[in-house]
């Protein structure tokens, strides 16, 4: 697929590519009018959301297939948006705070009847709203039984687990012991790349998403986080250099995603995914289709 690539000095402009004075062409053969493909692999559809006009919402801003956390019912997905949506199981409530037996043996039916993944579960999440904070080992030993089954289906986990310096163990020992889990990052912790990469490189089988990575989404103010760690730009419309590293370095483990659900963030839908898409196309192309869809298709076994 052929699409607009500004070369990594150029800030995008309106989304329409390297038109701003002072940067260099690219030659006719690199640009197009075709946007990069974007599956999104990490939204919720709250009760509630008006899911069919959301889905045609998705569709109209190029984004080519949804991985649905929580919430809504896989079956009802898989049966009204077939081959484009793909509903994920989670612990009831959204969190993990309820670990029985029972729990378990509910996601292994939902995994042996149609659900293309677990989660997202919330293992270490701050306070949000109503909502009490949240912090379990990773390694929790009913966790690691449903890290086992989604393995077993060939399901990858989302986890949301907030990065912080000397926090990390229960969450590399649940990567340790779960070899061959996928598991997808949720946020990438809220963390920066120069404390993601190293968790990517002493893991094989840990994935991140970007989801709320991103100026639009006030979220530094529950994460104590600021703006400018948040999003993935300067403020200029050009990709810090520590993400353009990291997604260059790890481009098969690294998706993008939303996170709509929470308050209003559905009506953001037409900033949040050019924002990105504009990002992206700064990458190199065989990157920027990886990070855009084909790592989450690789994950949920739609390549083949």
């Amino acid at each position: 697929m052929r699409r607009l690539r500004c070369l990594p000095a150029v800030l995008l402009t309106a989304g329409l590519g390297c038109t701003a004075p002072g940067y260099a062409p690219l030659d006719d053969d690199d640009t197009t009018d075709d946007p990069l493909e974007m599956f999104d692999a990490h939204l919720h559809f709250v009760p509630g959301a008006d899911v069919p006009a959301l889905v045609d919402e998705y569709r109209e801003l190029g984004v080519v297939g949804l991985a649905v956390l929580g919430f809504t019912p896989f079956e009802r997905l898989h049966d009204d948006f077939p081959g484009y949506a793909f509903g994920y199981t989670y612990i009831p409530g959204g969190g993990a705070t309820e670990l029985t037996d029972e729990t378990v043996d509910a996601v292994v039916d939902a995994l042996e009847d149609g659900a293309r993944g677990v989660g997202e579960l919330s293992v270490r999440h701050f306070a949000a709203g109503d909502d009490e904070a949240v912090d379990l080992p990773a390694d929790h030993p009913f966790l690691m039984r449903i890290y086992a089954e989604a393995a077993a289906h060939a399901a990858p986990v989302s986890i949301h687990f907030d990065f912080e310096t000397g926090r990390m163990g229960s969450l590399q020992r649940a990567l340790d012991g779960s070899p061959g889990t996928d598991f997808v990052w949720a946020h990438a912790g809220d963390a920066e790349p120069d404390d993601v990469a190293p968790l990517l490189e002493a893991h094989a089988n840990l994935h991140v998403d970007v989801a709320c990575r991103n100026p639009y989404y006030p979220r530094w103010t529950s994460t104590g986080r600021t703006q400018e760690v948040q999003r993935m730009d300067d403020g200029d419309g050009a990709l810090k250099d520590d993400w353009r590293d990291l997604l260059e370095r790890f481009p098969d483990r690294v998706v993008f995603g939303t996170d709509i659900g929470p308050g209003t963030r559905h009506e953001q839908l037409g900033d949040v995914i050019p924002y990105h898409r504009e990002l992206f196309e700064q990458l190199e192309p065989d990157v920027a289709e990886a990070v855009g869809a084909g790592t989450i298709r690789r994950l949920l076994g739609l390549d083949q």
